[in-house]
């Protein structure tokens, strides 16, 4: 019989926002890393021990990955002085709410909201799972490794094939409307 332990405490979560772009390929990221859960123990007499829960992407740091990635201009491929507003495409997660979508429209873009639990109608999800294939292809036990794999697993994905994904799921659309198995 074989018998492995292991720790009741997972590890730092690193979680990746991107946004990615038809013409331009990868456009911004950003890695947030959440520590495990933690006991705090006080010192006062009679206190319970209280748990900590770790802290994913908040709206909060959604909406500060916006406004850098706003503030980087998108030039037409063909006018190369005109500056090209964006146009999101979002699920419903919670974190694209009102908050974002104020912080879009009031800097002159448009978003693009996708209908619930529809992860094959978002291109990006095409560009994570070509990501996650590089990124589980190298080796990184350290912090600082899981990094520089997220950032390596980056590179593999080209402007061709963020069109490809952008193709892809726009040419599921029609099905979609017309309530088709896809």
């Amino acid at each position: 019989k074989a018998t492995i332990q292991t720790s009741g405490i997972r590890g730092k979560n690193h979680t990746l926002i991107c946004a990615i772009s038809p013409t331009h390929g990868v456009l911004h990221w950003q890695i947030h890393v959440t520590e495990p859960e933690e006991e705090f123990v006080s010192k006062r007499k009679g206190s319970k021990k209280k748990k900590t829960k770790p802290r994913g992407v908040t709206q909060e740091i959604f909406c500060g990955f916006l406004l850098s990635l706003l503030e980087l201009p998108l030039f037409h491929a063909k006018q190369k002085h005109k500056i090209v507003p964006y146009k999101l495409v979002f699920d419903n997660a919670r974190i694209h709410g009102d908050k974002a979508k104020e912080i879009i429209f009031g800097s002159g873009h448009e978003t693009v909201q996708l209908s619930p639990y529809s992860p094959s109608l978002n291109p990006i999800e095409y560009a994570f799972s070509k990501m996650k294939f590089a990124f589980h292809s190298q080796p990184h036990d350290t912090d600082a490794e899981v990094d520089a794999a997220i950032q390596q697993a980056l590179k593999t994905i080209t402007p061709a094939d963020c069109l490809h994904y952008f193709q892809h799921t726009q040419s599921l659309y029609p099905k979609c409307s017309a309530l088709e198995d896809m």
